[in-house]
């Protein structure tokens, strides 16, 4: 099979580059003659068939027979500057539809290189992930890279600081019922309500009816003050 033919018909590797990385790092003990998923057995299964794909891509193993190639150990046998040498050459070779003359690969835009990955099939967050591998071997390997390609991995810091940021405005946000769940009472329990919070302030006074109105400074001070009096009433000695 071509890299040409290959680049058509084969996904580029999609696997956190660090996963690929680490596993063949795993290797140098002893390289086996062929690579199954036994040697995988802490990653998930599909973390597994991942791997597999940037193995394959990448010529780790043969695609047919599973064996380990002459690239792999070279790979895996090498450090520092000597393994950066073979991963640049391992990229030119296996992106060939990027190092072609009809692409400018360190001139280009972020458009025009996924496009160009758009080509081997990949779709949605796939695609995403198969360029991110890319640009992460090729910082690791010291290829030349459009200066351009730097917005995708800012795009994707902003997406990852907005989660945060969502997420983080959700927890603030958490009803005293939510809150309360986290340290163990059911979830489904109001804090109005008549239940085992009733009981359990009958046992310790000195903290008002929980009132939904009040404002979300005056609940985050009475959901503190409860957390305390929960805290005080797990060292109550147990009725035997």
């Amino acid at each position: 099979m071509t890299r040409e033919t290959k680049s058509k018909t084969m996904i580029p590797p999609y696997v956190p580059f660090k996963t690929l990385v680490t596993f063949l790092d795993g290797l140098k003990a002893a390289i086996p003659p062929v690579i199954d998923r036994s040697l995988m057995k802490s990653l998930s299964g599909g973390s597994q068939s991942e791997l597999l794909v940037a193995l394959r891509y990448l010529g780790f193993m043969d695609p047919g027979t599973n064996a380990s190639t002459d690239t792999l150990r070279r790979f895996v046998q090498t450090e520092g500057t000597e393994r950066r040498q073979v991963l640049k050459e391992i990229l030119e070779s296996s992106y060939s539809f990027l190092f072609d003359a009809g692409f400018e690969i360190e001139n280009a835009t972020a458009r025009q290189l996924q496009e160009r990955f758009e080509q081997t099939g990949a779709t949605g967050d796939t695609l995403q992930k198969c360029i991110r591998f890319f640009l992460k071997a090729s910082t690791v390997a010291g290829l030349s890279l459009s200066p351009h390609f730097k917005r995708i991995h800012e795009s994707r810091s902003s997406a990852g600081r907005g989660r945060r940021k969502a997420n983080a405005i959700q927890e603030s946000q958490a009803t005293p019922a939510q809150a309360i769940n986290d340290e163990g009472v059911p979830a489904k329990l109001d804090p109005a309500s008549p239940t085992f919070l009733d009981k359990l302030l009958e046992k310790l006074p000195g903290l008002p009816p929980f009132d939904p109105n009040w404002s979300k400074e005056a609940q985050e001070a009475w959901l503190n003050t409860y957390k305390e009096l929960l805290g005080e009433f797990k060292k109550l000695p147990k009725n035997e």
